[in-house]
């Protein structure tokens, strides 16, 4: 203990010069060596010089550990707080985009909604009239089921990227056949494509199964027929089929409908630029279908990509690893 307090004694004395000299810049310190002499080593032996030594030197590895966590500390809560910086800038982002996008939503399905809903209106306003032949009552039954249907798709592509969204806990995964998945796809949709005398054609393997989850995949297919229909001429074929890939399998849709030039298939499954477009009859979409597509593909493994050429058709294919078919 009395080497100790000595070490403190001459620790508090070698530095006082430096804490003099911080205070008074001007007036410089001056120690002289004979006035160390005279300090506590005085009349100590070497031995106890050695333990004396020591001891202060302990104290200056306790000092300096205790310096080097303290400034350890300061650093990990520098470094939590930038990245809290980093995060909370990169979550404001996100949530602007997102205020964007669903304010962008709400205008498309309030101008999708509203068309159909007008021709129904109209069509139940003059039924009681009789006043239009069989060939016109053909058409406006045509138009208005065209547009009921594309209606359908939207609320369905609302209420799947809903729950999407608000997703918490493990998928439901498993396996299912995929012909007889593309099959069902196919008949939802049999009564808008029939309205345009187009031929959709199922080519997928009868027995090939697939692991993932059913109904996003469902989704997924039934968004891709609906879009080659809408933007299928009368009279225009659809096919759906298998494709072997370098790192897996592709389920791809191909249509000979009227395509899209390289800038516009740039864009298709960007968020930031869901819009409204017209099909070959006229029909109306949000643009979401795609959107959602790429979310539900990505989320099952796989990706998406589209290829097309203008008035020749375009292909969209859906690639995931071979492990998932069976």
């Amino acid at each position: 203990m009395c080497y100790a307090i000595r070490a403190l004694s001459l620790l508090w004395f070698c530095s006082y010069p430096v804490l003099l000299f911080s205070n008074v810049a001007a007036t410089p310190v001056v120690i002289h060596e004979a006035d160390a002499d005279t300090s506590v080593f005085k009349d100590l032996s070497p031995a106890e010089q050695s333990e004396y030594a020591l001891v202060l030197l302990s104290i200056l590895l306790l000092l300096c550990i205790v310096y080097y966590i303290k400034n350890n500390k300061l650093s990990k809560k520098l470094a939590e707080g930038q990245a809290l910086q980093k995060t909370t800038d990169k979550e404001i982002y996100r949530l602007k985009n997102t205020l964007q996008f669903k304010n962008k939503l709400i205008s498309i399905i309030a101008h999708d909604v509203r068309g159909p809903v007008s021709s129904i209106l109209f069509y139940l306003d003059i039924q009681d009239d009789q006043c239009f032949d069989r060939e016109t009552y053909l058409s406006l039954k045509q138009t208005m089921l065209q547009q009921l249907t594309a209606v359908g798709q939207l609320l369905g592509n609302l209420l799947q990227w809903t729950l999407s969204e608000n997703e918490s806990g493990p998928k439901k995964l498993g396996v299912f056949n995929l012909y007889e998945l593309a099959e069902q796809s196919r008949g939802v949709l049999q009564g808008y494509y029939s309205l345009k005398q187009i031929n959709v054609i199922n080519l997928i393997p009868k027995q090939m199964k697939m692991h993932g989850v059913r109904n996003e995949i469902d989704v997924v297919i039934r968004n891709l027929i609906f879009n080659a229909v809408k933007f299928t001429r009368e009279g225009g074929e659809i096919k759906i089929f298998t494709s072997e890939r370098p790192s897996g399998l592709a389920i791809v849709v191909q249509d000979n409908g009227i395509g899209m030039d390289a800038t516009r298939v740039s864009h298709l499954f960007e968020l930031e630029d869901v819009h409204s477009s017209s099909g070959t009859n006229g029909e109306r979409g949000s643009g979401l279908g795609l959107v959602l597509c790429k979310e539900l593909v990505q989320k099952n493994g796989g990706k998406i990509y589209a290829e097309s050429e203008v008035n020749i058709g375009s292909i969209f294919k859906i690639e995931f690893p071979s492990m998932m078919f069976v």
